[in-house]
């Protein structure tokens, strides 16, 4: 994974928690907290990998690389430049960079 070229990381997300809270008519909501803003690259899945993906769990992922954040766990969600929050399937950590797969957040 350090190969990656750093101009690559040229959208913006924010990752963070979801914390419960009660609205004015005491309604249980669910807010988004952020806790980190990053730059990321989104990665695109080889034809084999599509292909071995197919009928898994992992079929309607996203694949996105960040600069490497230490206590980052799939606690966690992300919302990327497109507004949508997505949960983190699987992370793939090493010292420089870390790669997320995502799947959409239900």
């Amino acid at each position: 994974m350090k190969k990656l070229d750093i101009e690559r990381l040229n959208k913006r997300c924010s990752i963070g928690t979801y914390t419960s809270t009660q609205d004015e008519y005491g309604d249980v909501v669910e807010e988004y907290v952020n806790k980190y803003k990053v730059w990321y690259a989104e990665l695109s899945m080889t034809y084999n990998q599509t292909l071995e993906s197919f009928g898994t769990p992992l079929q309607k992922t996203k694949t996105i690389a960040i600069r490497h954040i230490k206590d980052l766990d799939d606690t966690f969600r992300v919302r990327l430049a497109d507004n949508q929050d997505y949960e983190i399937v699987q992370i793939n950590q090493d010292e420089v960079y870390d790669m997320l797969v995502l799947r959409p957040h239900k």
